[in-house]
């Protein structure tokens, strides 16, 4: 199976859903499946950006898409602007490699920048993968303060326009921890409005649950205050 093919006679706009994986052979199948799922009827196509993988992911991410770039060291924000570079669609999705896509995800996106005038960058609501308590505690609280417009990552999925994204730079390399919010921050300087979707995606609880639930959540609570204080977003130390 392939991804669509990009078609600039359409009118609708084109969308770039890229995948940054890092040894997620045992994930990102799924994943892929996901995206070919939409019932966007416009372009989009699916780029996978192998970060520094060691495992089978390119390998299985040949069988959904032609479109791999492949790096030779991992970085996360490396991988995701060698995607958003590596073609010209209009709309950028960047999402994780162990999150799955509901079906209106493309569609609703790009109803939500067709809605904002100019510049935009968003999230969308985030489920988990299981029906754990803490886990719908932890995630309806980062669909509320992305919904009431706080910033604080993108838990799976992240977008903008190309228009954003050139004008931001993209994502800064030199970051390897709350890398999504200092990316946010520049790109409101820039003028994009905050954007959240509320169709959800789902999302691997896997790292939450070897990290504990109790210790992310300090660790996003600690990030919302840093964000809003004077210190450096690159002193906090990543659970990661």
């Amino acid at each position: 199976m392939q991804a669509h093919k990009l078609d600039t006679r359409t009118a609708k706009p084109s969308v770039s859903v890229i995948v940054s994986a890092y040894n997620e052979e045992k994930y990102i199948g799924p994943t892929l499946k996901s995206i070919l799922s939409q019932n966007y009827d416009g372009p989009f196509e699916i780029i996978v950006v192998s970060n520094g993988t060691t495992d089978n992911t390119v390998e299985v991410a040949r069988k959904y898409t032609e479109h791999i770039v492949e790096l030779s060291e991992p970085n996360l924000s490396a991988a995701r602007n060698a995607g958003g570079r590596a073609r010209f669609s209009d709309i950028l999705v960047f999402l994780d490699a162990d999150t799955h896509m509901t079906p209106t995800i493309v569609h609703d996106i790009v109803e939500a920048v067709e809605q904002e005038d100019g510049l935009c960058v968003g999230v969308c609501a985030v489920r988990g993968d299981t029906n754990e308590f803490m886990g719908r505690v932890m995630f309806g609280f980062k669909n509320f303060i992305h919904a009431i417009g706080i910033p604080k990552g993108g838990a799976g999925i992240v977008f903008c326009d190309r228009k954003t994204f050139e004008k931001t730079g993209g994502f800064n390399p030199d970051l390897h921890l709350f890398e999504l919010n200092e990316f946010f921050q520049r790109a409101f300087k820039a003028g994009a409005p905050m954007t959240y979707v509320s169709a959800p995606v789902i999302t691997s609880t896997r790292r939450y649950t070897e990290k504990g639930y109790f210790g992310v959540l300090w660790f996003w609570l600690k990030g919302i205050g840093r964000l809003y204080s004077r210190r450096p977003i690159g002193e906090q130390i990543a659970i990661r």
